[in-house]
């Protein structure tokens, strides 16, 4: 009977540990950027990111393009490595922004 007492009170505080929402916000550098991530067709590995809300904080919309890309490796190839390709630059090499949305393109190391 004790055994039962001790194993209700020990998942009750398990329960109780647990996420409160599937959707966790997560910050870069301030503020929350809507991403999403689609492989390439000719190249599974390779992939697109897309950061929307990027006028808000270029660093904080590529940290978050940075996030999903590594995420996306992990759960698809088990690790973090990753190679970064440029998309689309403007004249002084930065990546380009449009419309408020940063694109990256990335390819996962297998």
């Amino acid at each position: 009977m004790r055994g039962l007492v001790l194993s209700v009170v020990c998942l009750a505080v398990l329960a109780g540990c647990g996420k409160t929402s599937n959707k966790e916000k997560l910050l870069f550098d301030g503020y929350t950027f809507k991403t999403s991530i689609k492989d390439v067709k000719e190249d599974p590995q390779m992939f697109d990111v897309t950061v929307k809300g990027a006028n808000q904080s270029r660093t904080g919309a590529e940290d978050a393009g940075r996030y999903e890309a590594t995420r996306y490796c992990v759960v698809n190839y088990g690790n973090s490595k990753l190679e970064w390709l440029v998309v689309k630059e403007t004249s002084d090499g930065e990546v380009k922004v449009e419309q408020d949305t940063l694109l990256l393109r990335g390819r996962c190391e297998a």
